[in-house]
């Protein structure tokens, strides 16, 4: 596989086309994979001469990732790669797995994840959070060429800002942690003073 100095990390659903129907509902087929957000992802790609690494679940079944295929196909696009299969769901969970491919492909030097989950508190400046009801829109996608042609896409950048993030995060995991054993044991000494 070639590595691709710039990689758009792609979610589907809330970017290709909105999350859900109104109402929280399901989508119908004819509302997946929208003709405009898939130019507008065309047009992203083109001028921020950026491949595609998909971050979206819908690589984790082989159905569904060769509908994205396909549909990627009908606008000139194809996936380079696509994030870890074995992982788990959820914002820090996709946050992880961008940063593991990145650690991976040390040659990809700038990105820009589009998605509609905030990941910015993990990956800082490098995301476009698109709104999830509306799909990806021209405002969008031109903040994503913009990310990935500055210093906002800056891997290295990225990377220290993950670290960091990380290291708060465990700090105050350890904090709280300590923190209830000491509320705790404050409870169980009124107790037993009670007693």
């Amino acid at each position: 596989m070639a590595i691709a100095p710039r990689v758009i990390f792609l979610d589907v659903d809330g970017v290709l086309h909105p999350a859900d129907a109104p109402g929280g509902n399901a989508l119908e087929d004819e509302d997946l994979f929208r003709r405009p957000c898939l130019e507008r992802l065309a047009w992203v790609a083109n001028h921020g001469h950026a491949a595609i690494v998909l971050s979206s679940s819908w690589r984790l079944d082989k159905d569904s990732l060769a509908e994205v295929e396909r549909h990627l196909a009908s606008v000139g696009l194809s996936v380079l790669d696509s994030t870890a299969t074995d992982a788990s769901m959820g914002p820090s969970a996709r946050a992880q797995e961008i940063v593991d491919w990145l650690r991976a492909h040390e040659a990809t030097e700038a990105c820009v994840v589009l998605d509609d989950l905030d990941l910015s508190p993990s990956l800082g400046k490098s995301c476009v959070i698109v709104n999830g009801q509306e799909a990806l829109t021209d405002a969008d996608a031109e903040s994503a060429v913009e990310v990935l042609t500055t210093d906002a896409g800056d891997v290295s950048e990225l990377l220290k800002a993950f670290v960091q993030v990380g290291e708060e995060m465990a700090w105050r995991h350890r904090w709280e942690m300590l923190e209830r054993k000491a509320a705790k044991k404050k409870k169980k000494k009124k107790e037993k003073k009670e007693s």
